[in-house]
């Protein structure tokens, strides 16, 4: 369904396909890294999200028994780093800048503000904090129904 979904650019089935997957699918030793290919190869932030926790959560296991040479893409390096910091975030009254405010947050999290603000959802961790960043800092906020920040706007 993910795949079908992917190729023919269906974004909320995609998301909701990908949330049922990431409840119906408890993440092993064995099948961690093959989930987390697969959620990099086809943009499913959510999966990977949850992949990342697992590998934190049992970071001691997975790095006796599983090697991620010539596996594991760029990218992943900073989602997993995310990962840890959110697993040991110590919410305290600091101040929070915005990259902080936004790169501790949980995928779900990241995608209910974007909603919120009429935003597209279905991107990666950066998309997401691209353009979350960028409505904070043009302190604007977008009215329902009207563009989202990724379209140009029509000339007149």
């Amino acid at each position: 369904m993910i795949d079908a979904a992917d190729r023919f650019r269906v974004s909320s089935l995609k998301m909701e396909a990908e949330a049922c997957f990431v409840k119906g699918t408890d993440s092993t030793i064995e099948n961690v890294m093959e989930l987390l290919l697969y959620a990099e190869s086809k943009n499913l932030a959510l999966l990977k999200e949850a992949a990342m926790d697992y590998i934190v959560e049992n970071k001691a296991e997975v790095i006796e028994k599983l090697s991620f040479a010539d596996t594991v893409p760029g990218t992943l390096m900073r989602d997993l780093l995310v990962a840890t910091v959110r697993g040991e975030r110590n919410v305290g009254g600091a101040d929070v800048n915005i990259d902080s405010q936004y790169n501790s947050l949980r995928i779900s999290e990241l995608r209910q503000m974007a909603h919120e603000k009429y935003l597209n959802v279905d991107g990666s961790r950066e998309m997401l904090i691209a353009a979350l960043k960028s409505v904070q800092e043009a302190g604007v906020g977008l009215e329902e129904g009207s563009e989202e920040l990724d379209e140009e706007p029509e000339e007149e």
